[in-house]
C-alpha cells in the first residue's frame, strides 16, 4: 500500500507540473530516500515498466538530489544492475543495460538517436565493480542457472561486455571466464 501511495505522489506531480507548464511555481521536489525505496521496491518486484519510469524521472529534475553529488553516481552506488544479476531477472539486466539518460537535446525519445550513441553513454555497464570488487559478470558466472542473465550481459549494447568477460579482475585477480571455470562451465 505503501508504494502505491508514494508512487501515485511522485506521478501527481509530474502530471501537475506537466499541466501547469514551465511557469509552475517552485515546489518540493520529491525526496530521495522516498526515490530510493521506490526503486528498491521496483527492483524486488522485477517491475521492469515502473523502473524504467523510475530512471526517467530523476533525470527529469522530480528528485531531490541535492545532497548527493549527481544522479548518475547515485544510481550506480545502488548497485542496481548487480542486484538484477543477484535476482537473475534477465528483463531487468537488460533494462538496466539498454538505459541511458536521454535529454531533449539529444532528440528525445528517438530510437535511431540511442542506436548511434558511443558505448559510455548507457548508464548501466556490465564491467562496472560493486561490493567486495566484482562485476555482475562474476555474479552471474559464479551461479548455476544464471545462463541467460550472462547472456545479457556479454551482449550488451555498449560491446563491453565480452571484452570484460576476459579482462575484468576482482579483487583476488580472477576474471569472470576464471570464475565459470572454477564452477565447472
Amino acid at each position: 500500500m505503501n508504494f502505491i501511495q508514494e508512487m501515485g505522489w511522485l506521478l501527481h506531480r509530474i502530471r501537475v507540473k506537466f499541466r501547469l507548464g514551465p511557469a509552475t511555481p517552485v515546489q518540493d521536489r520529491f525526496h530521495f530516500n522516498q526515490y530510493t525505496w521506490l526503486v528498491g521496491f521496483s527492483m524486488d518486484h522485477d517491475w521492469c515498466a515502473v523502473m524504467k519510469k523510475l530512471l526517467d524521472i530523476i533525470f527529469e529534475g522530480e528528485v531531490d538530489t541535492a545532497e548527493h553529488t549527481s544522479p548518475e553516481l547515485e544510481l550506480l552506488n545502488m548497485g542496481l544492475l548487480h542486484k538484477a544479476v543477484k535476482r537473475n531477472c534477465r528483463p531487468m539486466v537488460e533494462l538496466l543495460l539498454n538505459f541511458m539518460q536521454i535529454n531533449a537535446s539529444d532528440g528525445g525519445d528517438n530510437k535511431e538517436m540511442q542506436v548511434n550513441k558511443p558505448p559510455d553513454r548507457f548508464l548501466f555497464r556490465p564491467e562496472c565493480v560493486g561490493p567486495v570488487g566484482v562485476t555482475p559478470l562474476h555474479v552471474a558466472a559464479s551461479m548455476s542457472g544464471y545462463e541467460t542473465v550472462l547472456d545479457a550481459l556479454t551482449d550488451d549494447p555498449g560491446m563491453v561486455g565480452i571484452e570484460a568477460w576476459k579482462s575484468a579482475k576482482d579483487n583476488t585477480g580472477l576474471t569472470p571466464r576464471d570464475y565459470a571455470s572454477l564452477k565447472g562451465h
